[in-house]
């Protein structure tokens, strides 16, 4: 990985808020190295994965899909795995933030549902959010 490539920087640093697991299942996907000031942590597959976009290429714009909270790391490729279920259980991952509308969803304030542990996370910072309510984000949107 070319450590001036900005792309190859978020998604390494994707790998370690997800400390190398399916954010939705909890599956070791990589392993890495801790990250030195200038250098990329060096990333290690054991299974495969996919850097999924919350928000789809075709559906958003360049200032909200390659941001570091639209991507999250999933088990499978294709159909196989957690990135499998997303394709196929599209309502289900619109509810749990793992699937954003194009005109609505805002990678930036939008938390996501890992279901592994059961809790929402805001994917800016990596960190649980406090207090956020037990019911699906697509209710939000009718407020």
């Amino acid at each position: 990985m070319n450590k001036l490539d900005p792309v190859a920087r978020m998604r390494a640093n994707v790998v370690v808020r997800e400390d190398g697991r399916c954010f939705r299942c909890g599956k070791q996907v990589a392993f890495y190295t801790d990250e030195t000031y200038h250098d990329l942590p060096q990333v290690t597959p054991v299974a495969d994965f996919t850097f999924h976009h919350r928000k789809p290429l075709h559906e958003g714009n360049d200032l909200d899909v390659d941001i570091f909270p639209n991507l999250m790391l999933l088990c499978g490729k294709g159909d196989r795995g957690c990135v499998g279920w997303v394709k196929s259980h599209r309502d289900e991952a619109h509810k749990d933030g793992l699937l954003l509308d194009g005109v609505l969803g805002s990678p930036l304030i939008t938390p996501a549902f890992r279901e592994y542990d059961r809790s929402w996370i805001d994917l800016c910072y990596g960190t649980h959010v406090a207090n956020f309510p037990e019911t699906d984000i697509s209710e939000m949107d009718e407020e």
